[in-house]
C-alpha cells in the first residue's frame, strides 16, 4: 500500500478525506507500512480541508480540479 499526495504521477485506487487536520497521515503511514506490498495506492491532498466535516469536506475537490 502506497500513500501519495499528489494524484498526477498515479492513479490512486483510493481518495482519503480529512477535515480533522494533517495528524491523520500519521494513522494512515502505519495502515501503508503494515499492508506494505499490495497494490493499492490511497491519495491524501495536501490542500487543506480545515475544519469541515462531513459532505462538505468533499469541497477539497472542487477546489483542487480533481
Amino acid at each position: 500500500m502506497r500513500l501519495i499526495d499528489d494524484p498526477k504521477n498515479q492513479t490512486p485506487s483510493y481518495h482519503v478525506i480529512s477535515g480533522d487536520g494533517r495528524s491523520d497521515i500519521r494513522v494512515l503511514r502505519g495502515f501503508c507500512d503494515k499492508y506494505n506490498g499490495y497494490d493499492i495506492t490511497l491519495y491524501f491532498p495536501k490542500h487543506p480541508v480545515g475544519k469541515q466535516t462531513g459532505l462538505k469536506a468533499l469541497k477539497v475537490y472542487k477546489e483542487m480540479d480533481i
